[in-house]
């Protein structure tokens, strides 16, 4: 295998080569929703994000932005895929939206209670 950057003195060789590239993945955040647990005076929600590069963690802050407070991370599987469940307090329930940041990435999506 040669680098980009390394120079091949070969003499009377010729080779043809097919460089498939693959679309970028595209890090979408599914819409999550949380349970209510009276008895402690929180909520459980999980956080699905899709498209991540696989092994990437994805972080996934409250509100619109990366700069939201951090609900969970997740380390993306194979699929790209990462999810996670967090606690939140009952303060943290005024948040209707989260965002997925991976890298450069970031997606939003909706948070609300969970539909029977």
């Amino acid at each position: 295998m040669l680098a980009a950057t390394t120079t091949c003195s070969c003499v009377g060789v010729s080779a043809t080569t097919t460089v498939t590239v693959g679309s970028a993945a595209v890090l979408t955040a599914q819409p999550a929703c949380y349970r209510l647990n009276l008895a402690t005076l929180t909520a459980q929600a999980t956080f699905t994000a899709t498209g991540a590069t696989p092994g990437s963690t994805v972080t996934f802050h409250l509100g619109t932005g990366p700069n939201g407070p951090v609900a969970c991370t997740a380390v993306a599987n194979a699929s790209g895929v990462a999810t996670c469940t967090a606690t939140l307090s009952l303060f943290q329930l005024v948040f209707v939206t989260y965002t997925a940041t991976s890298g450069s990435q970031s997606s939003t999506s909706t948070l609300g209670p969970c539909i029977p």
